[in-house]
C-alpha cells in the first residue's frame, strides 16, 4: 500500500490514537454510558461510506484502495461520512475481519484520526461485537488526577498484562496466561482483575478509560475479547472507554 511507517498513509507518527468506548454501544451491554457518548437523537440522516479491513487490504465500498485517507477525504466532501446534530464530530462504521493484525487496524485508525473523523464503531465479521470509540479530545477523565488509574492494557499471544499510571503491574494482574486446559488467554480471570482495581480504589470509580496495546500480529478478534472481559462486571462499568495505543 506503498512505502509507508505504517501501512496506510505515508510517514505516519507513531502517536498515541485515543478512543473512548462507551459501554451501552458494545455487545448491546446495559452498562453505564460514559458521559462523553453521543446519543443516537442526535445523529444526522444520510448515506454512510462502508469500510471493511481485511488480512488482505482495505476496502471502501467494496473497492480495494491503497490511499484509504485520500478515500475518506472524498467521502466526507460528498456527506457520506455520517455527522452529528452539533457538527462537530464525524462518525465512521469500520468493518474488521477478525484475523485482521493489530497492526493494521492502528493504522486504519490513525489514517481516520488524520481526516478529522472523531468516532468509530468497530464491527468483528461474522459476530455481533461492536467497540465503540472516540478520538482524543473526546476522553472524559475525572477532573481530579488523584481519580485516574490510567490503566493500560498490553495484550501478547499467550498472556495479558495490566499496568496502571505509575507503570507498575497492578496487582495479581502481571501476567494473565491461559485458561486451564484451554488455548486461549484466561478472561475470567481478566475480569476478575479488572472488578479488583475498582473495588481497591474506589476513588477511581468514575475512571472508564483503559490505553489498549497489543503485539503487532494480534488479530483484531482476540484483542476484542479482551477488550470485552474489561469493559464490565455485570451492569457495573469498569473500562468500557478505549484508547489504541501504537502495536508493541
Amino acid at each position: 500500500m506503498g512505502a509507508s511507517r505504517r501501512l496506510l498513509t505515508p510517514l505516519i507518527p507513531a502517536a498515541l490514537l485515543s478512543c473512548a468506548a462507551p459501554a451501552a454501544e458494545q455487545d448491546g451491554a446495559n452498562t453505564a454510558r460514559p458521559s462523553n457518548a453521543a446519543t443516537s437523537s442526535e445523529r444526522v440522516r444520510g448515506a454512510v461510506v462502508e469500510v471493511h479491513v481485511t488480512p488482505e487490504g482495505v476496502s471502501v465500498d467494496g473497492e480495494r484502495v491503497e490511499q484509504l485517507g485520500a478515500s475518506l477525504e472524498k467521502a466526507k466532501a460528498d456527506g457520506r461520512v455520517e455527522t452529528f446534530a452539533s457538527g462537530s464530530k464525524t462518525k465512521l462504521t469500520i468493518l474488521v475481519d477478525p484475523e485482521v493484525p493489530y497492526r493494521t487496524l492502528f493504522e486504519v485508525l490513525d489514517t481516520a484520526e488524520r481526516s478529522s473523523i472523531s468516532r468509530y464503531l468497530l464491527r468483528e465479521v461474522g459476530t455481533e461485537r461492536v467497540v465503540a470509540a472516540e478520538s482524543k479530545s473526546a476522553v472524559v477523565r475525572p477532573p481530579d488526577t488523584a481519580n485516574v488509574l490510567d490503566l493500560a492494557m498490553h495484550v501478547l499471544p499467550n498472556r495479558i498484562t495490566l499496568k496502571v499510571g505509575n507503570g507498575k503491574s497492578a496487582p495479581g494482574c502481571s501476567d494473565i496466561g491461559k485458561a486451564t486446559g484451554g488455548s486461549n488467554v484466561d478472561l475470567t480471570a481478566l475480569n476478575a482483575c479488572a472488578t479488583r482495581l475498582k473495588d481497591d480504589n474506589p476513588q477511581a470509580e468514575a475512571d472508564y478509560a483503559v490505553v489498549i496495546r497489543a503485539a503487532p500480529e494480534m488479530p483484531f478478534g482476540e484483542v476484542v475479547s479482551a477488550i470485552k472481559a474489561i469493559r464490565a462486571n455485570g451492569d457495573r462499568a469498569l473500562f468500557p472507554n478505549v484508547a489504541f495505543d501504537a502495536p508493541k
